[in-house]
């Protein structure tokens, strides 16, 4: 098995009298994290345990738990809700660009948006 390497960030800003403050670390998800996070709540879902549109804090922290455990990193709550925001903005960006032309396609092997160059074009230029 290969090791997964796992960037952490720390964040550091300037105070108005020049001195460094350090503000914090910015977790960093790999693909395989978001694979399993996905997976997790997936199975949750089909379990009836997201009684809305929103899932239960339980299954947010056991899947941060998981992940903590599989990948040897510290995930928490936050990490979690975080990459679940970012994911629905990404699939709410893609499903508006679908729904809004017809020529544009998804390519479910390479896992992205298609259209013909020409399209393209048009989008870009409005």
């Amino acid at each position: 098995m290969i090791p997964l390497l796992v960037l952490v960030i720390v964040a550091v800003a300037k105070t108005k009298d020049g001195k460094k403050e350090i503000k914090g670390e910015q977790f960093r998800w790999s693909k395989p994290m978001q694979c399993l996070l996905l997976e997790i709540l997936a199975n949750d879902a089909t379990k009836g345990n997201k009684p809305s549109n929103t899932f239960m804090p339980r299954s947010l922290a056991r899947a941060a738990q998981e992940i903590s455990e599989k990948f040897g990193v510290e995930c928490q709550l936050n990490h979690v809700e975080n990459c679940l925001r970012t994911i629905e903005s990404i699939w709410s960006t893609i499903t508006k660009l679908r729904n809004r032309k017809k020529n544009f396609g998804w390519n479910d092997n390479l896992k992205m948006i298609t259209c013909e160059k020409k399209v393209y074009d048009e989008e870009v230029m409005v």
